[in-house]
C-alpha cells in the first residue's frame, strides 16, 4: 500500500465535487486543482455556510444514499471527506460516485480505518465488487493515519482513518 495517491489527473478546466463538504473545508483545497467545485451536502445549514465562503459554482442537498443530483459523466472529481462513516448503503452510494465521474475520473476520500477493515455495512466489499467489475480500479489505499489528533477527547483523538483514491475505467477501445 502507498501513503498518498499519485499527483491527480485534475487541470485547471476541470469540474469537482465535494460531497458532504461540512461547511466548505475541504473545497478550499479542491478549488487549487478545479475550475468549477460543486458542493453536495446532507445540511441546508452547512450548505449556507459553504456558499458564503464564495468558491462553489453551485450546492446541493443531498444524501448519499440515495440518488445523487447531478448528471452522469460529469465530475473529473469526486472527494468525500470525513463523512463515509454516515453513509448506510455502499452500494447505492458508490454506484452514484461511478454515475457521475467521467471515464478516468478520480474518487478521493476518508475512512474510518475500522470500518474499511471491518467491513461495516459493506464498504470495502462494494469497493472491491467495482474493481472487480471492472468499473474502476484501486489508486490507493493508505496507511492508517490519525482521524483528529487535536480533539481532547481521548476516544475520538484515538481513531484513524485510510485515504481511499479509485479511477473510473476509461471505455476499452473499439476492435
Amino acid at each position: 500500500m502507498i501513503r498518498r495517491p499519485p499527483r491527480s489527473t485534475l487541470s485547471s478546466s476541470s469540474a469537482a465535487s465535494d460531497v458532504y463538504k461540512r461547511q466548505g473545508m475541504s473545497g478550499e483545497a479542491l478549488l487549487a486543482v478545479s475550475a468549477r467545485l460543486i458542493g453536495a451536502d446532507i445540511s441546508p445549514e452547512s450548505l449556507e455556510v459553504a456558499r458564503s465562503k464564495e468558491i462553489y459554482s453551485e450546492t446541493h442537498v443531498a444524501n448519499l444514499d440515495l440518488a445523487l443530483p447531478m448528471e452522469a459523466a460529469c465530475f473529473d472529481g469526486v472527494a468525500c471527506v470525513g463523512v463515509m462513516s454516515y453513509v448506510e448503503r455502499f452500494d447505492q452510494f458508490l454506484g452514484e460516485v461511478i454515475r457521475v465521474l467521467k471515464p478516468g475520473g478520480l474518487f478521493v476520500a476518508t475512512h474510518r480505518k475500522e470500518l474499511w477493515d471491518e467491513n461495516k455495512r459493506d464498504c470495502r466489499a462494494q469497493a472491491e465488487l467495482l474493481v472487480e467489475s471492472h468499473q474502476w480500479e484501486m489508486v490507493c489505499v493508505g496507511e492508517p493515519e490519525p482521524y483528529m489528533p487535536e480533539n481532547p477527547d481521548p476516544i475520538e483523538s484515538a481513531k484513524q482513518i485510510r485515504l481511499l483514491v479509485f479511477r473510473k475505467a476509461s471505455p476499452s477501445p473499439s476492435p
